[in-house]
């Protein structure tokens, strides 16, 4: 299934107003890319500390997972402020290239 970046999937989940399962970065870009991601920066947050509890689920250690995150903010400068958030609430080291 080629999935398109054309943002009329009926995901339940989405319709709900919960959030996708963010199991990688390509999902994570897939939701941060969306209008919904830029007007209700709550469900930035939800969205990334899915994806954090995901990545610890999967083994990945701090380190790796910070890598992500700054991978992320560097895509979404414009949520900088939550990424921080969520990595200084995860006890994630903030490896900011600034």
């Amino acid at each position: 299934m080629v999935h398109h970046a054309h943002h009329h999937d009926a995901d339940p989940a989405l319709a709900a107003g919960g959030i996708p399962n963010v199991a990688n970065e390509k999902a994570v870009e897939e939701a941060l890319n969306t209008d919904r991601a830029v007007q209700d920066q709550s469900y930035v947050k939800q969205v990334l500390e899915a994806y954090v509890s995901n990545k610890k689920k999967q083994g990945d250690d701090g380190d790796e997972i910070s890598k992500k995150l700054l991978w992320i903010e560097q895509r979404f400068p414009h949520f900088k402020k939550v990424v921080d958030q969520v990595t200084n609430e995860n006890g994630l080291k903030s490896i900011s290239a600034v």
